[in-house]
């Protein structure tokens, strides 16, 4: 009897995470990929010297997913911690970089001194921020905005100096669109209880960190986060189709239709407009397809990486960069200076930084700026905020489209998953985080949902 087996759409690090999870429970797999390489936004280069990275330059450690993947590849030795004698980060405003306020946790101020030291802020801001101490526990009977939220909390100045370039800045986001409870759950968790965010945080126990996680809050590896793509691909061990160009839904048709025994179960993690796409031949016109294409929506950015001498740079880049208000630009979005971050990005001789654009606020047309403008773009910004005033002796871009996780979220993903056919499970940065972590995760979980279905036993 033939065993039963898995078919996986997409070869990012959900799709990857998915087939060695499908592994390790003895599902048989075949992996199918469009692109000519595997890892989907996870993608390392070296050149000239240089390290870069055009997707995630590190992964988060307090989601342990990626960590405790890297220890099952054998990839601890390689796992590099982020340096944090150069931790600060900084935030533009007046075209100056201001230190971020010291005893802030992301947008909570848990010690006042920092805050009222800052220049960040008016008075009026600062004593705005510092009176969401009195908040009263409260049970939001409904998703919300990020802004509203914020400014419930702590004031439309704090929206606009830390929620709009941090908050939505990680997600690529809108503040006035996006999901609080789908991006940051544990804001809304805390308001229930506590209702101040920063009453919650001062009388949270301390936490206990896992001895086996990497010790700085982010951590990346030796050569690239490509590492773990490359470790990973190398042991796998069914059949991976990569470089196939498309995808063919008619795959996903016979899968779904039972129409033939190759394949019981799918796991589809592209993004969701490519998952519509891939069923819309087996399920165009269902509630499920209908409401699957409302999670499409995107927003464009581009990761320039730019390269200079170190004496070319006046700047000590002492920290890890800053994040721009979009009050500062209306197309830089936050900058990192991944040569004093993490180690080996750059030789002694150079530095490495990261310009990030949002491209939704500088496109013009359909096809935005051309390259050459964009890169003069970062060019003329850097010069202005930093210094340097000569040419790098690199520029290397990426342009990523980013799912955005708008109010009422969460809601309209359990009702997609509710009407999801049996056999079928969606996993992905479209729906239950962004993250490298998230990710993995995702794709875990779909494995063994697959694997229960199937009725295979570990």
């Amino acid at each position: 009897m033939t065993r039963p087996r898995v078919a996986i759409i997409g070869g990012g690090i959900t799709g990857l995470a998915a087939a060695w999870e499908l592994q390790k429970q003895g599902v048989d797999y075949t992996l199918f990929e469009a692109a000519d390489r595997l890892g989907g936004k996870i993608v390392t280069e070296h050149v000239g010297g240089f390290t870069i990275e055009g997707g995630p330059d590190s992964f988060l450690s307090g989601k342990p997913w990626a960590w405790q993947l890297c220890d099952e590849l054998g990839l601890r030795d390689q796992i590099i911690g982020t340096n944090d004698a150069q931790r600060n980060i900084y935030i533009l405003k007046g075209e100056k970089l201001h230190p971020y306020p010291k005893g802030m946790r992301l947008i909570v101020p848990v010690e006042d001194d920092g805050l009222l030291a800052s220049k960040l802020l008016s008075e009026e801001g600062k004593r705005r921020m510092l009176a969401e101490v009195e908040l009263q526990p409260y049970d939001a009977p409904a998703d919300e905005s990020l802004a509203a939220f914020v400014r419930r909390h702590f004031g439309p100045e704090a929206l606009d100096t830390f929620g709009e370039p941090l908050l939505a800045g990680i997600h690529v986001g809108d503040p006035e669109t996006m999901s609080v409870r789908a991006t940051y759950p544990q804001y809304v968790e805390m308001e229930r209880a506590h209702g101040s965010l920063i009453r919650a945080m001062r009388s949270a126990p301390p936490v206990t960190p896992d001895p086996n996680a990497p010790k700085t809050a982010f951590f990346s590896l030796r050569g690239g986060t490509q590492e773990l793509v490359d470790k990973l691909a190398s042991r796998l061990t069914g059949n991976i189709h990569a470089g196939l160009g498309s995808l063919d839904g008619r795959l996903l048709r016979d899968t779904l239709q039972k129409s033939t025994p190759e394949f019981l179960s799918a796991i589809i993690t592209t993004p969701a407009g490519t998952a519509c796409e891939l069923l819309k031949e087996t399920l165009s016109g269902t509630e499920f397809i209908t409401r699957l294409e409302q999670l499409v929506g995107t927003r464009d950015s581009e990761v320039f990486s730019i390269g200079y001498r170190k004496d070319d740079v006046c700047h000590d880049l002492n920290g890890f960069g800053f994040v721009v208000p979009r009050s500062e630009s209306p197309y830089v979005q936050a900058c990192t200076w991944s040569s004093s971050k993490l180690s080996g990005r750059a030789s002694a001789e150079h530095v490495l930084i990261r310009v990030y654009l949002q491209m939704s606020f500088t496109v013009r047309n359909d096809r935005g700026p051309a390259v050459e403008d964009r890169v003069e773009l970062c060019r003329n910004f850097l010069q202005k905020i930093l210094g340097i005033q000569n040419p790098p002796i690199l520029t290397h871009a990426r342009r990523w489209h980013n799912p955005q996780y708008k109010v009422g979220h969460l809601e309209h993903l359990a009702e997609i998953e509710s009407l999801c056919p049996p056999g079928l499970y969606l996993a992905g940065s479209s729906y239950r985080g962004v993250g490298v972590p998230d990710c993995i995760h995702q794709g875990r979980i779909a494995a063994q949902k697959a694997t229960a279905y199937l009725g295979v036993t570990s």
